[in-house]
């Protein structure tokens, strides 16, 4: 009775001797390059510590990319509140500024900053006085 795989010859002598040599070549073949890269030697030949390792390189990389989202997610909040903070100085810059008018003349502006210098004057000699009286009740 023919077996499952009726269509495929029944292994003989050479075939097995072939198949043993192909087997052969490529363990020797994985062997040299075990030998060179220790590394990976190492890996294969443990495996628990391969997988602890392995483990806590994935906790690496994504707390690295956990970081990385974070540093682009302050970057475009950073980049996105800018025009903001122009328009509040741009409107803080306005507010402060106060255009004299065209109808305004020249002598006008000068009388407006003369009486401002005599109130500031009459100011300074107020608190002057204050002063002298408060160095004199300490003297007394």
């Amino acid at each position: 009775m023919p077996g499952l795989f009726w269509f495929y010859p029944e292994p003989t002598l050479v075939t097995m001797d072939l198949s043993q040599s192909v087997v052969d070549s490529i363990s020797s073949a994985i062997n040299s390059w075990l030998q060179e890269h220790l590394l990976i030697w190492w890996i294969v030949s443990n495996p628990g510590w391969s997988l602890v390792i392995l483990l806590l390189l994935i906790a690496l990389f994504v707390g690295l990319l956990g970081a990385i989202g974070r540093s682009v997610e302050q970057f475009w909040l950073w980049l996105l509140q800018k025009p903001l903070h122009l328009l509040v100085w741009l409107w803080q810059l306005i507010t402060r500024w106060q255009p004299v008018s065209r109808s305004q003349t020249r002598t006008q502006r000068v009388d407006f900053l003369i009486k401002r210098i005599s109130q500031i004057q009459q100011e300074q000699d107020k608190l002057l006085k204050e002063l002298t009286q408060m160095v004199k009740v300490e003297r007394q």
